[in-house]
C-alpha cells in the first residue's frame, strides 16, 4: 500500500505519539524487493544514558490495502 504525503505525515505523527521513546524515525513508501509498500521504523534505546546500551529498530508495515 502506497500512502499520500498527507497520510505519511499522519502515520508518522501517530507513531511518535504512540511510541514517545522511539527516535530516528524513517520510512519507505515504495513497493520493491524489500517492502510491500509503506513501512515506518524507529529506534528504541534501552537505556539512553548508557553509551553501550542495546538499541532496537522496530518496523511498522502496511498489509495489502489496510
Amino acid at each position: 500500500m502506497i500512502l499520500t504525503e498527507t497520510e505519511i505525515q499522519e502515520a508518522i505523527k501517530k507513531a511518535k505519539t504512540a511510541f514517545p521513546s522511539f527516535t530516528n524515525w524513517e520510512y519507505n513508501n515504495d513497493k520493491n524487493s524489500e517492502y510491500l509498500g509503506f513501512s515506518l521504523w524507529g529506534q528504541f534505546v534501552l537505556d539512553p544514558e548508557n553509551l553501550m546500551s542495546k538499541c532496537f529498530f522496530v518496523t511498522l508495515e502496511t498489509y495489502e490495502e489496510k
